[in-house]
């Protein structure tokens, strides 16, 4: 049309804009766009789209700005771009900014603008925000409810997402999956069984029952909260299944401890014709690490092998894992040695398999190499250094790496790792510096810290100090009779 020079109205111009935007064209169409003699809130609406569209956030939002310099009215549709494009980005200030635009123009409590308020609000973590928005919309549709819940639930509010669900149904509207399937989430990340039980009860009654993926996400969500039993109940009751519902089913068995039972299952999906993928595997890997089950283990490795998974980061960590706790240290130690990549969970659990080992100086010289490989090490990490430091008797090791911990990296010691120095201080008669520790830590010890400590003072026959320590632990309450047994113990010379 250019190319013959042939001008073209508002609506052709915009139809074209909608056309390039979809195709992906947004270059064209900026292009197109930029040689438009008339442009009206279509045009520019349409233009902030495919920028929002293809995740080119800032453009979106840059664009809205100069639409507002040019004195153009935004209308709804062009609100519900340039919010999805601040959700994107997380970009909570300009969604601020364009909330009171918005409510300048009444369209907060329309339905479109209100529930895209909410979804970015929720986006941005700000709960808080996004239920005054959700309570202000004067008429709510099953997408507001679904994305209030979701904003819940996708941050751990289980809570508040089962009493709005409640809500939900006392007026009257109907839940849809996403909604349901938002909750047995939420139930999953917080072990919330109860909840979990009424949310299932709920997928029955709205038809969802049926369905692979909600059958999959139940198991899960059984799984997560501990309950063996329902998980296999659902699996037991699928009409059908894919691989996920077979790995998922593999996964909770496993880590249940029913590690005979993973392998009857996995023989299962064989005997069905279900091809294993590499989480499968992991979660076979698992179970053998957990039943110290070396030649099951070896019998896992070849099928990888055979299924050409050996390759596979996260197959080659579960491996290292495996080999370790089956208690073969070069079996371990040589899948390591042949890894083209490695991440920190590589690093970790071949350090982690070292000091299982008793190996030490092999676990200190690893930890040394990660660093000079440019792999930062995480709380897992350090905790299985101080640990080596601890059995190896090498206190100002492990004292160097607790400091370095402390001042170099981005994270905060927990108590386990405190515990850890209380620990390394206690075995090598360092009481003194082991009482002052506890003293002055910054996390509450907790039974086993308590315990590591008195420990410390009946290896080392301190009984006075063992009177102290188990004194303190009346912080723990009732129910804590183990220090005064142990103190008892101590003067009496039992051992």
């Amino acid at each position: 049309m250019r190319a013959t020079g042939l001008c073209c109205g508002e609506f052709v111009g915009n139809s074209l804009l909608n056309m390039y935007g979809k195709c992906g064209g947004v270059e064209e169409a900026r292009e197109f766009f930029e040689s438009m003699t008339h442009r009206n809130v279509i045009s520019w609406s349409t233009m902030v789209a495919a920028y929002a569209q293809r995740g080119d956030h800032d453009q979106a939002l840059v664009l809205f700005q100069k639409m507002e310099e040019e004195g153009v009215e935004p209308n709804e549709v062009t609100f519900l771009s340039v919010l999805d494009a601040c959700a994107n980005a997380e970009a909570v200030e300009q969604g601020e900014m364009i909330h009171r635009l918005a409510a300048r123009k009444k369209l907060d409590v329309g339905l479109i603008v209100g529930t895209a308020l909410v979804g970015m609000y929720g986006k941005c973590s700000r709960l808080i925000e996004a239920r005054q928005v959700f309570d202000g919309i004067v008429e709510k549709d099953v997408v507001t409810w679904s994305t209030m819940i979701s904003a819940y639930a996708q941050l751990g509010h289980v809570r508040e997402a089962i009493q709005l669900f409640g809500y939900m149904n006392l007026d009257g509207v109907r839940p849809n999956e996403i909604i349901l399937m938002s909750i047995l989430g939420a139930c999953s990340s917080a072990g919330a069984l109860a909840e979990g039980k009424m949310t299932h009860e709920l997928v029955v009654i709205c038809g969802f029952g049926a369905d692979v993926s909600t059958g999959n996400t139940l198991i899960k969500m059984y799984g997560k909260c501990g309950d063996l039993a329902s998980a296999k109940a659902v699996f037991g009751g699928m009409e059908r299944r894919d691989l996920i519902s077979w790995s998922a089913m593999l996964a909770v068995i496993a880590e249940h401890g029913h590690c005979k039972d993973a392998f009857v299952h996995f023989r299962r999906m064989d005997l069905e014709g279900v091809k294993p993928d590499y989480v499968t595997f992991v979660s076979l890997l698992d179970a053998c690490s957990l039943l110290g089950a070396l030649v099951e283990g070896n019998v896992i490795h070849t099928r990888i092998r055979a299924e050409g998974f050996q390759s596979v980061m996260y197959i080659e960590n579960s491996l290292i894992d495996m080999y370790g706790k089956c208690g073969s240290l070069q079996a371990a130690r040589g899948i390591f040695d042949r890894m083209s990549h490695r991440n920190v969970i590589t690093w970790t659990t071949m350090i982690t398999a070292c000091v299982q080992h008793e190996q030490g100086k092999e676990a200190l010289e690893l930890f040394e190499e990660m660093e000079k490989a440019g792999v930062q090490p995480d709380q897992v990490a350090f905790l299985s250094i101080i640990h080596s430091c601890s059995h190896s008797g090498l206190v100002e090791e492990g004292r160097i790496y607790f400091l370095k911990m402390v001042e170099d990296q981005s994270f905060t010691p927990g108590v386990e790792h405190f515990v850890g120095m209380l620990d390394l201080l206690g075995r090598s008669g360092k009481l003194n510096e082991a009482e002052e520790l506890m003293e002055f830590m910054p996390v509450e010890p907790g039974v086993v810290g308590w315990n590591t400590l008195l420990s410390a003072c009946k290896t080392h026959n301190d009984t006075e100090r063992a009177g102290r320590v188990a004194g303190g632990m009346l912080v723990l309450g009732p129910g804590h009779a183990g220090p005064y047994v142990s103190f008892s113990n101590i003067l009496s010379g039992k051992g």
